[in-house]
């Protein structure tokens, strides 16, 4: 089986690529594994944090050009019956298919970033579960 990979660019002043599967792997060295998974967890934190913010700030400019368009609409074709009918003639607005994809693009990366710093969580709970065990094992515990 091929580990997940992510790809996210244009979030961080890198572009992000981690192999889940690798990255959430845990070694045999608990004492380096201490070391990294708390700052793993908060880096991927931190960056689902950003995601979120870019997807909203996407959103808030998506809703601003909706409503130059809606406004447009009315203004060239007179009232609309519905909103719904207003919703389908903005719908067909070549910008509007541009604006779906980017916004469920930045959606897709927030998710993943979060689950992404959800799994680093939990792992920094088992290696410092699989830490406490080692040490009261060799302390004769």
């Amino acid at each position: 089986m091929n580990a997940l990979t992510v790809e996210i660019k244009g979030l961080a002043k890198k572009d992000i690529k981690v192999s889940v599967r690798k990255a959430l792997s845990i070694s045999e060295d608990i004492e380096y594994e201490l070391r990294r998974a708390a700052s793993m967890y908060g880096y991927y934190a931190v960056l689902a944090e950003e995601a979120q913010a870019r997807l909203e700030g996407a959103e808030a400019k998506y809703d601003i050009w909706y409503s130059k368009e809606s406004k447009a609409l009315e203004e060239e074709r007179g009232k609309f019956k519905t909103v719904e009918e207003l919703k389908r003639h903005v719908k067909m607005i070549p910008k509007y298919a541009s604006w779906m994809t980017t916004l469920a693009k930045y959606r897709k990366e927030y998710r993943m970033l979060k689950a992404i710093s959800k799994a680093f969580e939990h792992k920094k709970d088992l290696v410092q579960s699989i830490s406490a065990n080692r040490r009261a094992e060799n302390h004769g515990g």
